[in-house]
């Protein structure tokens, strides 16, 4: 899945909505609460932890469990050094956190 797909993916599940312009004059934008946003200030999920973390800690039961597996195998596929431990998580980088996070909550495409 391409940076971009993941960022419009990211967005979407953090309540931003993405609206097309109605003609060549109108930007498409990016909108939360019917506020327009710019690009440049969507969260950088790819870059900051805190933004992916506050994301995840939303997640419910069922979507978390899915999460913390998936993160697992992305770890296990990254490094073959990898030994799954519950404290291993936490080596994660943030773009192993968006793909377990997309991946969790059924955005991910291969």
């Amino acid at each position: 899945m391409r940076n971009e797909d993941q960022i419009k993916a990211m967005a979407a599940a953090d309540g931003y909505e993405y609206r097309q312009g109605r003609d060549w004059l109108m930007n498409s934008r990016w909108h939360k609460n019917d506020i327009e946003i710019p690009d440049f200030l969507l969260p950088d999920y790819f870059t900051d932890a805190n933004q992916i973390d506050r994301m995840v800690r939303k997640l419910d039961e069922v979507h978390l469990s899915r999460y913390e597996n998936s993160l697992h195998e992305i770890l296990n596929r990254d490094d073959p050094n990898y030994v799954r431990y519950s404290f291993s998580i936490w080596k994660a980088t943030t773009a192993q956190k968006v793909e377990a996070y997309l991946r969790a909550i059924g955005k991910w495409e291969d």
